[in-house]
């Protein structure tokens, strides 16, 4: 039930992206700079730790606002939490850049205070929280970096909102928050605003809705109701209905909102596609999920996005 078409450079599928060009009257002109005592501070901990736990850093103590910071390791994958109730500082944050292990840092708290983000090769940069973030320098996500967010159960709890003065993400670099919205089901109807229904008759599950209403099934049982606000998309796709145990419906599609009060560059791809129904058991199906939401602004809007911006729905085995 899911249709796409092309608007220019700008695609838009069964979920919402919303691209505005905006101006903003900040002046950014004392904002930019690293301080004489800045200090490179780069991660000594174990494969698994807390960005609040000073031993865990090169210098002993937690990164200031001053510090030029590092999440990287040459020898092991690691994973860096922020944990909640707690606040990052920096000036300049780095995560990732090895060709060979994978660097994850997770903030469960904030962002209090930082300058600029590089994710870089083999980096993962994930929000655990619904929280706007902010800061005011520039957030480049390189090739093979990653930014994405928590998956959502039945609640919604996650979403990556990101402001910064300038958004780049290169060739390679990805924005991925597939499947990440409202959890899919067994043998009941879908969560979020707009879900899939089970059949009363146990045969099929509907498809869940977003941007626009969740596919029928073959025997005519209506999809979700859309329900995204195309004004200002700030809502995670709804997950597919399911008809009885042994079939999973797909899940909604996550949701990342990237402000950029001067320049978004986008290259790389930004994704929030719902997820497929995974069964077909017998003769019965389940819906497919309903595309998340994509919401890019800036002053100026730049790129060519390869492979594209998506927020398809999912397949069912019918309309999903």
């Amino acid at each position: 039930m899911n249709q796409t078409r092309l608007y220019r450079r700008l695609f838009v599928l069964s979920g919402f992206l919303l691209f505005a060009v905006v101006c903003f009257g900040f002046g950014w002109a004392n904002l930019f700079y690293h301080s004489a005592n800045a200090a490179s501070v780069t991660w000594v901990g174990s494969t698994a730790g807390t960005w609040e736990t000073g031993s865990n850093w090169s210098t002993g103590v937690v990164p200031t606002t001053d510090d030029l910071v590092t999440i990287s390791s040459s020898t092991a994958s690691i994973v860096v939490t922020l944990s909640s109730g707690q606040i990052a500082n920096f000036s300049t944050l780095t995560i990732g850049g090895d060709a060979t292990y994978t660097a994850e840092f997770i903030f469960d708290g904030n962002i209090n205070s930082g300058v600029d983000i590089t994710v870089a090769t083999n980096g993962i940069l994930t929000q655990q929280n619904r929280t706007t973030q902010t800061i005011t320098g520039d957030f480049l996500l390189q090739d093979g970096g990653l930014f994405s967010h928590t998956t959502n159960t039945a609640a919604y709890s996650y979403k990556i909102h990101l402001n910064a003065k300038n958004i780049t993400i290169e060739g390679g670099g990805v924005v991925n928050v597939d499947s990440k919205g409202f959890a899919s089901v067994i043998n009941t109807s879908g969560n979020g605003p707009g879900p899939g229904i089970e059949d009363a008759g146990d045969i099929d599950g509907s498809g869940g809705a977003h941007g626009g209403d969740g596919g029928d099934t073959n025997d005519g049982l209506a999809g979700g109701t859309a329900y995204c606000d195309v004004s200002d998309v700030a809502t995670l796709g709804s997950s597919g209905g399911s008809p009885r145990t042994g079939i999973v419906s797909g899940a909604g599609g996550g949701l990342a909102i990237l402000i950029a009060s001067d320049t978004a560059t986008i290259n790389g791809s930004i994704s929030a596609i719902a997820g497929d129904t995974f069964y077909n058991v017998g003769g019965y199906n389940g819906g497919g999920g309903g595309g998340g939401g994509i919401k890019l602004v800036g002053r100026t809007v730049a790129g060519s996005p390869t492979p594209a911006i998506n927020v398809s729905g999912g397949d069912g085995t019918y309309d999903g």
